[in-house]
């Protein structure tokens, strides 16, 4: 059975260090690239570290079995490929464009959003 899944990149931390939103199952998990060049599934928190509002960090979930399962991971790191496209913003923290604290990243540039079927 073929599952959608929808990866989207919604900002980077440093050059080539992107960070994406997955929602699967009508939840959304935030994955981050490590300082190994692997993606990483982290909790919320993560975004609240970015300084992003509490109310847009708290619409997304703690990663757990289903997602990492369908990522084929256990550890919560899986490699950077096709799964996950990014373009590059530049230096620095930066977001793919503006958004806003009660719609969380629904007013995101979704372009370069991916629809895998995995």
């Amino acid at each position: 059975m073929a599952l959608n899944v929808r990866v989207t990149q919604i900002g980077q931390t440093a050059v080539n260090k992107p960070f994406f939103e997955v929602l699967y199952n009508g939840r959304r998990y935030v994955a981050r690239t490590n300082d190994d060049g692997k993606i990483e599934f982290v909790s919320p928190v993560f975004l609240k570290s970015l300084g992003v509002n509490s109310l847009v960090h708290q619409q997304f979930y703690q990663p757990d079995s289903d997602v990492l399962k369908l990522f084929k991971t256990s550890s919560g790191i899986t490699e950077l490929d096709t799964r996950f496209a990014y373009v590059t913003l530049g230096s620095g923290l930066g977001f793919i464009t503006e958004f806003s604290p009660l719609k969380g990243f629904s007013s995101l540039a979704i372009s370069n959003a991916l629809w895998q079927t995995l």
